[in-house]
């Protein structure tokens, strides 16, 4: 992979003219219309297919108790099929320009995926880990399928379009069961899944809204984000809040600048003061600890307890260490015994660690959790490098996801799942591993010419990213 740089002063004309200019792939784009759009309303369609269930707007965001169990039943076989039936349709026809293979990305999730399936010769539930690989290969395979397709433009696209979708049947769930906002001081917003998957997937639409803005530059994309922030803080999730406002910052953080965040940070300041001087004047008082549970149950929700996870990770740490390199199999450490006796001794049911990384190296070892972080951190920075030359916030998104992932993962684990959150992610990698042949070329060029640029001050201020000059 070629290496890209920033100009020294890069102005909106350049990034016009840059390798992955908008108007370029919109154009692009356009061309394609129903390839893009008929094979996002089947991921829409499997998504709800194996991940929505409305009994969770019944109950307005309580812990849901005697619901139906998720498990291999004949429509979700179906549906992942159908994905990973789609993603070779997709990979056998092409995307509209050629693009070549990243090979430093595509061995390495070969390579794990492989893994996947090896590990069902150490697995203490063969069939389970057998099963659940299955899953996970038809997902990748539909990601890579529709990320080789796919310009950087509309994967941003498709994000946005499939977490909107997920929010408003949630929305109209709620409203269909009277629980939208009927409860405040419990109330979570959920919809048609968990309250903490629901703070993902208003996490992903505030990001893709974001990263489309900063693309074409529509007021409507700041309108979508600003819904999608609300319900997110409806959902009172701490770790989804958080983690989205630092994945945000990864989209913006090339656009900021002295002129911007010198007055942003003044007019912070100046809005926590006024606010201090008016508490003081009416003699109120801020209830600290009811805003770092967000509202919820201090039992339930106290930050110094994580809610419960600690004593799972230290019990999860022990069995680990009898197995540290390979694991017990991917899909298979949660077996009948061990869940009865994590239960037992903490008091509370679970099927999982609650932390993304502790349950990948139960089930895939020492060996198979840092090949998953490798490809994580090598596909983080090319979504950082490929952004550099044009200044696309829409190749940048992917980053902003890994982001999300990566800090959500320490207590949560949707991102590891077979859901929405995980098809974001291998999409977003599949995408990147593969490069369109005109942006290579474009790229070598133009870091073959930078240093003539360099050589002549005059004229470094108005070269664009494609290395032309007046």
């Amino acid at each position: 992979m070629v290496m890209a740089f920033a100009a020294p002063s890069l102005t909106p004309h350049a990034a016009a003219a840059s390798p992955l200019a908008p108007s370029r792939q919109s154009a692009a784009d356009s061309q394609r219309p129903l390839w893009f759009w008929l094979p996002l309303a089947i991921v829409a369609a499997v998504l709800v297919t194996v991940s929505a269930d409305p009994q969770w707007a019944a109950v307005g965001g309580a812990e849901l108790t005697g619901g139906k169990l998720v498990g291999s039943t004949a429509s979700r076989q179906i549906a992942f099929l159908t994905l990973g039936g789609l993603g070779l349709v997709m990979l056998y026809r092409g995307p509209s320009h050629p693009k070549v293979p990243v090979w430093h990305l595509l061995l390495p999730s070969g390579l794990l995926f492989a893994y996947l399936f090896a590990t069902i010769f150490w697995s203490d539930a063969p069939s389970t880990t057998l099963k659940r690989s299955i899953v996970m290969a038809c997902i990748a395979i539909a990601g890579c399928g529709l990320g080789r397709s796919w310009s950087y433009r509309q994967f941003s696209l498709a994000i946005l379009s499939l977490s909107l979708c997920f929010l408003c049947l949630s929305l109209l769930a709620e409203l269909r069961y009277r629980a939208f906002l009927s409860d405040p001081g419990d109330y979570r917003f959920s919809g048609i899944m968990h309250p903490a998957k629901q703070a993902f997937n208003c996490g992903l639409l505030t990001l893709a809204s974001l990263s489309m803005f900063l693309h074409d530059r529509r007021k409507l994309y700041l309108w979508i984000m600003a819904v999608a922030l609300a319900f997110l803080l409806l959902t009172k999730a701490r770790t989804g809040f958080a983690a989205t406002i630092l994945a945000a910052g990864v989209l913006l953080w090339p656009h900021l600048s002295l002129k911007i965040m010198v007055p942003a940070s003044l007019a912070t300041v100046w809005i926590l003061g006024a606010s201090m001087v008016y508490l003081g004047a009416t003699g109120r008082r801020v209830d600290v600890d009811r805003l770092a549970t967000m509202g919820r149950d201090e039992e339930l929700a106290d930050p110094t307890k994580l809610t419960g996870r600690l004593p799972i990770w230290n019990q999860a740490l022990e069995l680990f260490a009898q197995r540290p390199f390979l694991g017990y199999g991917y899909g298979a450490f949660w077996t009948a015994p061990r869940l009865e006796d994590f239960q037992r001794r903490n008091g509370w049911a679970l099927a999982h660690c609650h932390s993304a990384y502790l349950e990948s190296l139960v089930n895939l070892g020492a060996a198979g959790a840092m090949t998953g972080w490798l490809i994580a951190a090598l596909a983080f920075v090319r979504s950082i490098r490929l952004s550099k030359p044009a200044a696309s916030a829409t190749a940048r998104l992917v980053a902003a996801i890994l982001t999300l992932a990566l800090i959500s993962g320490l207590t949560e684990m949707a991102f590891i799942g077979d859901g929405f959150e995980f098809f974001a992610v291998v999409s977003g990698i599949g995408l990147l591993a593969f490069q369109p042949l005109a942006e290579r070329r474009a790229l070598r060029r133009w870091v073959r010419r930078v240093p003539t640029a360099r050589r002549d001050p005059q004229s470094a201020s108005v070269v664009s990213l494609t290395g032309t000059t007046p």
